[in-house]
């Protein structure tokens, strides 16, 4: 199976990737690509797996603005035999694994107490999964603190990893990201890797203070700096 995080899934395939040249060939399932993004019957595709005969990936991608999961498998020759969807089960493990909760479901099975558990989680609510520390969310500069802003924009201007310490939060920082990128906690590890396919992209995660951390890059071990604003 696939996943871009640890357990079950890790390391499984390469996450984000969408191979525009099997046009054609989707179409004969029902896959059509408009604009950079892919649909099945109409539907906006969210996780897509390619899956070749040996259990490798053609081409696989996680597209948060899609409501449709599915995988296709070819035979032992290459060619495509069969579309299925993937289980909701599955895919929020998929999700999960990757992002470290799950960011999104589909609108039209998602219950109330599903899209409740949902905001919880994306609200950073500390839980913990297997002994994993989960206390943690990706945030957009306008989330933060204004502190926490100026630090950003006036000391964290280097080609460096950052961790802004404030009396509740620390905020792990990054500029210019070659890719957009997935998160994950393993043990006491924090691990960014990249994801998808767009650039110019800047990591901005919030944990709780209380978290001491070593910090990966695509499984590489990486130095930060840091700065307290308190």
């Amino acid at each position: 199976m696939c996943s871009y995080g640890h357990g079950k899934y890790a390391d499984a395939c390469v996450g984000g990737k969408k191979n525009a040249d099997h046009t054609a060939e989707y179409a004969r399932f029902g896959i059509t690509v408009k604009g950079g993004a892919y649909y099945y019957d109409g539907d906006r595709i969210r996780i897509f797996h390619d899956m070749k005969a040996d259990n490798s990936f053609e081409n696989s991608f996680v597209d948060l603005k899609g409501t449709v999961d599915v995988r296709l498998i070819r035979g032992k020759r290459g060619a495509i035999k069969k579309l299925e969807f993937i289980s909701g089960a599955e895919a929020d493990e998929i999700q999960e694994d990757l992002f470290g909760y799950v960011p999104s479901r589909k609108k039209e099975t998602a219950s109330k107490n599903q899209k409740q558990s949902f905001r919880q989680k994306k609200a950073g609510t500390k839980t913990k999964k297997n002994g994993e520390y989960t206390n943690m969310k990706r945030c957009e500069l306008g989330d933060i603190p204004d502190n926490v802003q100026i630090a950003i924009k006036k000391q964290c201007t280097g080609d460096s990893w950052y961790v802004i310490k404030t009396d509740n939060k620390k905020y792990v920082y990054y500029n210019n990201l070659p890719r957009d990128y997935a998160f994950n906690i393993s043990g006491k590890n924090l691990n960014v890797r990249d994801m998808g396919r767009h650039t110019g992209i800047y990591v901005l995660l919030s944990l709780g203070n209380d978290f001491d951390f070593t910090l990966s890059y695509n499984g590489k071990s990486v130095g930060f700096t840091t700065i307290d604003v308190n």
